[in-house]
């Protein structure tokens, strides 16, 4: 007859109900989920709208899409400024509110300042 192995320390029961409460599942944010850098930088974590933000970018032959601010290597100054990240998304609303050619050339000429001279034409 076989033996069966015994614990040198005490087992906890198996209960019958799930440890979900009110057994109401809960939604976990994807693990591939980028979150906005802008936002994060000034305490808010929020999704990366991608595509629905102005500093999106679309990509083509050259580069894959993505996000300007990040490309522009500022993630450690947005970081240690919240401010910059402040002023950048004013700029970003700037630019998602403005109705007309005028009022994007505005917003997008005071995003060009933190370019370097060669990128800003």
């Amino acid at each position: 007859m076989p033996q069966t192995a015994t614990a040198d320390f005490p087992q906890a029961r198996i209960r019958s109900a799930t440890d979900a409460e009110n057994g109401v599942p809960q939604e976990d944010e994807p693990m591939n989920e980028k979150h906005c850098l802008l936002k994060e930088s000034v305490g808010v974590v929020e999704h990366c709208p991608a595509d629905g933000c102005a500093f999106w970018e679309h990509g083509g032959a050259v580069v894959s899409e993505g996000c300007s601010i990040e490309r522009l290597g500022l993630t450690a100054e947005l970081h240690r400024s919240p401010e910059l990240a402040t002023w950048l998304l004013g700029v970003r609303e700037q630019l998602e509110q403005a109705s007309t050619h005028a009022e994007r050339v505005d917003a997008h000429r005071l995003f060009r300042q933190l370019l370097p001279p060669g990128l800003r034409d």
